[in-house]
This record gives structure tokens, C-alpha cells and sequence, in this order.
């Protein structure tokens, strides 16, 4: 009976690490030519063209493109985090690095932090609520007047009363 799980070889060798810089280049340019893509989509596509152009199998890609995720979302969740450099996250010294691949890296690294930090900032804001939705009891808070509305029991959402638009956050103490 054969073992399926993969060896240190298997997953080290040369075509896979060749894979995994092609998916890093084809990602880091859809991020830079293309209108507000979302890394896992550059990622993704950059999967689907290294299967295309015949340079890994199907499955190869998907592991390939799972550790370059995984990379670059750990590096940009500790550029957003810390606020430090990314020299600091590889623990190595980057001068020793290929120029072109530390270039390449860093701005897909840097993409990801942005996301990280737009992610947050929405997390930290909470989910946008809109007119026409409904939502349970307590207060919402206009994002355009900053007006308060308060909801005793659950309801539709009306425009606001005061500027008339229609989005809306959870008003919270910590909100203020």
C-alpha cells in the first residue's frame, strides 16, 4: 500500500518553488494593473494561469497558492499589527535575499497589510446597516449626520430622519 502524504522532496522541489515565485510575480502584477483586486483574487488567478500554462498540476497549484497565502497573510498581519518592517517578521537579513523576489514580496506583503488594516477598521466600526434592512433592538448612528436612532424592538430601517440618507453603524460607549 503506498503512502499518499507528500515528502519533504516532494513539497521542496525545484518546480514547486519555481511555482510558487511565478504565482508571486502573476499576483503582485494583476495587484498593481488592475482596479482594487483583493489579493486572495490575484492569488487565486495567479494559480489558475500557472495550471493553465501547464507548469504544475491542479493540485500542485492549490498547495503552491495555499502557502503563498498563508505567507503573505501572515507577513501583512504583522506589518499591520506591529507597524514594523518586514525584515523584522522574516528574521533574516534581507540583503542576503534576491533583490527581485524581497521586491516582490514586500509589495504584496504591503497589499495585504492595507487589506488587514481596512479589515479592522471595519470590524472595529461594525457591519454598514442600510434603510430598507431590518435590524433588532438598540441604537444606530447616521454615517453621514452622525444622527442617533434607537430601536426598542426590532424593525425595518427608515432613512434618517435628520439628513436623509440611508447608512448606518451600531452606535456602542465604545463607539464614541
Amino acid at each position: 500500500m503506498a503512502d499518499d502524504r507528500k515528502t519533504h522532496e516532494d513539497v521542496t522541489s525545484p518546480h514547486l518553488v519555481r511555482a510558487y515565485r511565478r504565482m508571486l510575480e502573476r499576483a503582485r502584477e494583476i495587484l498593481e494593473n488592475e482596479t482594487r483586486p483583493s489579493l486572495k483574487d490575484a492569488v487565486d488567478r495567479a494559480r489558475t494561469s500557472t495550471v493553465e500554462l501547464g507548469e504544475v498540476t491542479r493540485e500542485e497549484a492549490d498547495q503552491v497558492a495555499g502557502y503563498l497565502k498563508r505567507d503573505l497573510h501572515d507577513a501583512g498581519d504583522y506589518l499591520s499589527r506591529t507597524g514594523r518592517e518586514l525584515r523584522e517578521w522574516a528574521q533574516i537579513d534581507l540583503s542576503m535575499v534576491e533583490h527581485g523576489l524581497v521586491d516582490l514580496f514586500v509589495r504584496a506583503a504591503d497589499r495585504t497589510r492595507l487589506e488587514m488594516e481596512a479589515f479592522n477598521r471595519e470590524l472595529k466600526s461594525g457591519p454598514l446597516y442600510r434603510s430598507g434592512e431590518m435590524t433588532g433592538p438598540g441604537t444606530l448612528r447616521c454615517g453621514n449626520c452622525g444622527q442617533l436612532m434607537h430601536f426598542h424592538e426590532p424593525g425595518h430601517i427608515p432613512p434618517c430622519p435628520k439628513c436623509h440618507k440611508t447608512e448606518f453603524r451600531r452606535h456602542t460607549d465604545e463607539s464614541e
